[in-house]
């Protein structure tokens, strides 16, 4: 298995982050339902199951449960975790 390392200065990779945290506010921008479901929450926060059910345990992010077996997550929530997320690694 090869392993490269790519190296940036801070601001390079700042503005790197800040352009990644546009395109995926544009992406979700263009989307009309404030409510998604556990596929596109996993997508979204690039998780598994057993990560989202964590979130859900420690309402890290807001969710719905509508039936025994249908949970619907609060795209708004994960968008601003995500950003939580994204400030705390610009700040390092």
């Amino acid at each position: 298995m090869n392993l490269e390392v790519i190296c940036l200065e801070s601001d390079a990779f700042n503005a790197l982050i800040t352009e990644v945290v546009q395109r995926i506010k544009d992406e979700i921008g263009q989307q009309e339902d404030p409510w998604v479901g556990p596929d596109e929450a996993m997508r979204l926060l690039s998780c598994g199951k057993t990560t989202l059910q964590k979130y859900r345990n420690e309402d890290t992010i807001d969710f719905r449960k509508l039936d025994a077996k249908t949970i619907l997550y609060s795209r708004a929530s994960i968008m601003a975790y995500i950003e939580s997320k994204t400030d705390s690694l610009l700040n390092f």
